[in-house]
């Protein structure tokens, strides 16, 4: 019966040997019986032991990737409904009500975000550039006043705000400095109305929906 101290491979080198011995901890880890291990001009297949510390490392790899996999599938799912939002062009009041909730999930200073959040975020974006467009356009043709300024307390690049002013409240969003230098000026200020941005969309465009 084998020892399970005895190294699977002798090498004289023991930072090489330290180096090798991860490498078949991380090789069994991640569902490997076997590891084929070159040494100079000889090459050895070796099979690689059960030991209690590799099964646990298996285990807790496994959870892992079960873990990534229900992430990546909630990411997925997220994305695509934020695809076909943005392809139909007009907003609509129930998908305002999830953007808004799953993107109070994923702001805030010195936050540090999840695999899900960061995911979340990145197809959120592309649904934020269509309610601002969406909005501007219809501020455009019905004479509503809007403009930009620059958040003075904002940290970041994300320090400009762009304001509408529409007949259900004021509409608000910060973005990124230089991406709208052709908004003209907004001269007024933020009513510091938490939420009213999302009431005022939603309202919006269930009015243009009728």
């Amino acid at each position: 019966m084998e020892d399970d101290d005895e190294p699977e491979v002798m090498l004289q080198d023991t930072v090489y040997r330290w180096l090798l011995a991860q490498l078949l901890e991380e090789a069994y880890a991640r569902g490997n019986n076997t590891a084929s291990v070159r040494n100079e001009d000889e090459v050895k297949n070796i099979q690689l032991r059960a030991t209690p510390e590799r099964i646990r490392l298996r285990k807790e790899y496994q959870e892992h990737q079960a873990r990534v996999e229900r992430e990546d599938a909630l990411i997925d799912a997220i994305r695509q409904r934020v695809e076909l939002a943005c392809a139909t062009g007009t907003p609509s009041s129930e998908m305002i009500a999830e953007f808004y909730m799953r993107w109070a999930d994923c702001i805030g200073y010195r936050k540090k975000l999840n695999r899900v959040e960061t995911g979340t975020k990145l197809a959120l974006a592309a649904y934020k550039e269509t309610l601002i467009e969406a909005v501007l356009e219809r501020a455009k043709r019905e004479n509503w006043p809007y403009g930009i300024q620059r958040d003075s307390e904002a940290r970041g690049k994300y320090n400009h705000v762009i304001y509408v002013e529409s007949p259900h409240g004021q509409i608000s969003w910060h973005v990124q400095q230089g991406k709208y230098d052709d908004l003209p000026e907004y001269d007024g200020k933020w009513t510091g109305n938490v939420g009213e941005s999302e009431t005022a969309l939603k309202h919006l465009f269930t009015d243009e929906s009728r």
